[in-house]
């Protein structure tokens, strides 16, 4: 242990921290047991140089104090110690059950620093090491006589391909939703949002926010949802807010008709799909969040990545399940194939439909943003008017248009110009330049 003294260079670093005296501990303690281990080198200044010859009286007050300090970490966690040169050295191995807390909270080692939790990153780390998932919690008053969605379950076994030979109570104990206390049968969370027949009763956090914008730098909504019940309910629901905020177009190709969206449906499934079951659900004030806006959907689930997982090579780094319960359960139910593999699929089906592949991003939250393809405008297809048809077919791609010479080519007062060429910003057919009486319109360069 003690050939550490010979190796370490004058810096502290991941594993190597100095310290010029006793005391102090707790968070060094609790980030090495909670990280990969590390020594403490008691007697060696910052700057790496040793301190003068510690008196050995001195020496054992300092190993009783050191002993003192790690008894308040809990769980229990072990540490070796040794003198050389005048230095005591202190191994703190990587501990076999984190998280490791200290009388302060809990710490991660990152470079040569103690990095303590926030609360919600600590609920994290909970779950990441497998002690406290939230899908796992009971949940006391549910009734499930009274609060399962008995139509839910039942197509979800149809779905999973499961035999219904038994009792909801005893199906919820077999898929590990239920457990047995006294002569009662508890329900989990996991169980509550797959089949509750209202999940935000007991999870108020279970819903989706969505809203949808037509014109762009507009604060107006067009459409607002907030949807909540199981998560297959969501997932379906938020699909369909999706669609209808968005374009189709039809093919008619002899006597085949063939719909093309915006957006390919198998990418909008696996981005929401991946937003309920991968989200953290421990803050009760966070939803899910959809934002359709033109030309992009943006679709943000709190608690962001898992730690040590990077945003930039997601495909290819070893899946971490943050609610493996919910993520079983859905594959059961055929909402994703093998997970861990949606960022891969997203990507590929964006590419095979010559689509931009999708952005991710963490912020705290994890954001897929897609881009869509342009939807060429079938004038027979819309609520136009015939003004905006005729301008529309005789358009001038290079002249600006006004309201005045709307007025005046159209035959119109003032309001309906503004009304007939508001609508067509709105369905991005024009943009917008100004907000005076000066106020031009142009057609938009991409427009088809």
């Amino acid at each position: 242990m003690s050939d550490v003294l010979d190796e370490f260079e004058n810096q502290e670093s991941k594993q190597l921290e100095f310290k010029e005296s006793s005391g102090g501990f707790h968070a060094t303690l609790s980030a090495f047991s909670n990280t990969e281990g590390g020594y403490i080198l008691v007697g060696v200044r910052d700057d790496g140089t040793k301190k003068p010859g510690i008196e050995e009286m001195r020496t054992s007050e300092a190993k009783a104090e050191i002993n003192n300090e790690k008894n308040d970490i809990e769980p229990e966690i072990d540490l070796q110690m040794e003198v050389k040169d005048d230095i005591i050295v202190v191994y703190v191995p990587e501990g076999d059950n984190p998280p490791y807390k200290a009388p302060d909270g809990t710490y991660i080692r990152e470079d040569g620093n103690n990095k303590k939790l926030s609360r919600e990153k600590e609920m994290m780390f909970y779950q990441e090491t497998g002690q406290v998932r939230f899908g796992d919690r009971p949940v006391d008053n549910f009734s499930i006589e009274a609060d399962i969605d008995k139509v839910a379950f039942q197509r979800f076994l149809s779905e999973s391909g499961i035999t219904d030979n038994q009792s909801i109570e005893e199906h919820l104990l077999e898929l590990g939703l239920a457990k047995e206390k006294e002569s009662d049968t508890i329900v989990n969370n996991a169980g509550v949002l797959m089949f509750a027949n209202n999940p935000k009763r007991f999870v108020p956090q279970s819903e989706i926010v969505c809203g949808a914008k037509k014109e762009k730098g507009s604060a107006q909504l067009e459409d607002r949802e907030i949807i909540d019940g199981s998560l297959i309910e969501m997932v379906e629901e938020a699909e369909e807010f999706i669609k209808r905020n968005t374009s189709t177009k039809v093919n008619i190709e002899g006597m085949q008709r063939e719909k093309q969206t915006q957006y390919p449906i198998q990418v909008l499934r696996e981005a929401i799909v991946n937003a309920v079951v991968h989200r953290s659900y421990h803050n009760s004030q966070e939803s899910i969040h959809i934002d359709v806006l033109p030309g992009r959907v943006v679709i943000s689930s709190p608690g962001g990545l898992l730690e040590g997982l990077d945003i930039d090579n997601l495909e290819n780094q070893r899946p971490k399940r943050r609610n493996p319960k919910l993520a079983e359960l859905m594959e059961k139910a055929n909402y994703a194939e093998k997970m861990g593999t949606g960022i891969k699929r997203m990507k590929e089906f964006m590419q095979a439909e010559n689509l931009p592949e999708p952005k991710f991003e963490d912020n705290g939250h994890f954001d897929v943003k897609l881009i869509g393809r342009k939807i060429p405008l079938n004038l027979e297809d819309t609520n136009l008017n015939d003004r905006q048809k005729r301008l529309i077919i005789d358009r001038d791609i290079e002249e600006p248009i006004t309201s005045q010479k709307y007025q005046k080519e159209m035959s119109v007062n003032r309001h309906k110009a503004w009304q007939d060429l508001k609508e067509l910003v709105k369905m991005e057919v024009l943009e917008k330049e100004g907000n005076t009486r000066g106020t031009r319109y142009h057609f938009k360069t991409d427009f088809e």
